[in-house]
């Protein structure tokens, strides 16, 4: 579990923060050594993960929730990610960091379930999934930022 939660908070830090420790560190407010240990060493248990699910704004039980690390393919799970900050950079405005996360799982099932897709074709219907969720999320969510064309 405590591999699975390493590998989701990397990927969390590269969907939302570029892939930069530094920012990431400063938007939540934890230290540089706090967060290499949990990436590579220290202890990550369940209050751990959650405190840092709430810091970070992630949907609940992101860390939480289990993953076995062996069912979990590196890359594709990082080719995912890719796509979709593509996507989100082809955009005027930021996109619900929950949209982001349910849209990552939906084109990395798609690269685990599809033998081939025409490049064109994914972004096309992920660009519209994204745009999609994150207009859903934005309307059931009162407190949420308003949406900006």
């Amino acid at each position: 579990m405590v591999a699975a939660r390493r590998l989701r908070l990397r990927a969390w830090i590269d969907a939302h923060y570029d892939g930069c420790n530094a920012t990431f560190q400063r938007a939540i407010g934890i230290n540089q050594g706090e967060l290499s240990g949990l990436l590579h060493a220290k202890s990550f248990g369940e209050k751990k993960a959650a405190k840092l699910e709430a810091q970070a704004r992630m949907p609940a039980g992101y860390l939480t929730t289990p993953l076995e690390p062996e069912h979990v393919d590196a890359g594709k799970l990082a080719a995912a990610i890719e796509l979709v900050r593509q996507l989100e950079a082809g955009h005027a405005r930021a996109f619900l960091p929950e949209a982001v996360s349910r849209v990552t799982a939906a084109v990395y099932e798609h690269f685990c379930t599809t033998e081939e897709s025409s490049p064109v074709e994914l972004v096309l219907a992920f660009g519209r999934l994204l745009d999609a969720e994150d207009r859903l999320l934005r309307a059931l969510s009162p407190d949420a930022l308003p949406l900006v064309l």
